[in-house]
């Protein structure tokens, strides 16, 4: 469903009529679509259903990196290609008293969230390398769908390419960030950022608070309909994000001097292409 197809939907049950006919001015369009979006971003808090990557420029003696904007929980981080484990600055500072001058090839990572950071450790010991090929100052990352340019000084992504492009290639020492995120803000022109079978959902979430909002329309049941609707849907996409999740393979990774820890490795079955 588009975003006017829901429109003209919810007006439809709503008021028996389209948007500009609606005789209640407690339903403007602003406010419908200020609860179409709001249930997109409540629906991708609760199910985590937007799987992104993204590629970091890491430089030597920087323990801590800026995550992307729409990053809302990191599920996977890899150093030079090699997975990076989850640990917590206190845990570090119990197996390493000088962990901040500690230099070496990062094993670890932690998440600095009032920052909205990313830190590595140890302290990494060299920057990210690329190879000049045509002396532009830009890195290109292959990806399932071709590839995408970025700033060899942020990583700032330059926009889509095919592999027929020529650029310093990013080669080494790069943090990638794999992570769930939150939706972008709509335009209205296309659908909804959820699951094409899940855009229903948005059109329930939009019914309920119409319903139970103070106004002429105001009905409790219908409130409740439509808001138990929205429930079973949030529980399906909950499941599929579970079962998407599910695989896990317990490794064991050795953790200072207090002998080893089981690791879960909550890899999912296929990793996005660089957005």
């Amino acid at each position: 469903m588009t975003w006017d197809e829901i429109d003209d939907t919810f007006y439809d049950i709503l008021c028996n009529t389209d948007a500009a006919g609606c005789p209640w001015p407690e339903y403007p369009i602003a406010t419908a679509h200020a609860w179409g979006d709001e249930a997109v971003r409540d629906l991708a808090a609760k199910c985590r259903l937007l799987d992104k990557r993204d590629v970091l420029v890491v430089t030597a003696g920087t323990g801590k990196y800026d995550l992307p904007e729409d990053c809302m929980r990191v599920w996977r981080a890899s150093y030079d290609g090699d997975k990076l484990f989850p640990t917590t600055v206190s845990g570090i500072r119990q197996t390493n008293r000088w962990w901040e001058q500690y230099t070496a090839t990062p094993r670890y990572y932690y998440l600095d969230e009032l920052n909205h950071q990313i830190g590595l450790y140890p302290i990494p010991a060299a920057s990210t390398t690329s190879e000049a090929s045509s002396g532009n100052p830009y890195g290109f990352v292959i990806g399932d769908d071709g590839g995408f340019l970025v700033d060899i000084e942020d990583a700032t992504p330059i926009g889509p390419t095919d592999d027929g492009f020529l650029a310093d290639v990013i080669s080494g020492n790069d943090l990638q960030v794999f992570y769930n995120a939150y939706p972008t803000t709509p335009d209205y022109s296309g659908g909804p950022d959820v699951p094409l079978w899940a855009h229903p959902l948005v059109l329930y979430y939009m019914l309920k608070n119409a319903y139970s909002s103070f106004g002429p329309l105001q009905d409790k049941e219908r409130a409740d309909f439509y808001a138990a609707l929205y429930a079973w849907g949030v529980g399906r996409l909950m499941m599929r994000s579970n079962r998407r999740l599910a695989e896990k393979r317990w490794i064991r990774e050795s953790y200072g001097d207090s002998g080893a820890i089981l690791v879960a490795n909550n890899l999912p079955r296929s990793i996005p292409a660089p957005v």
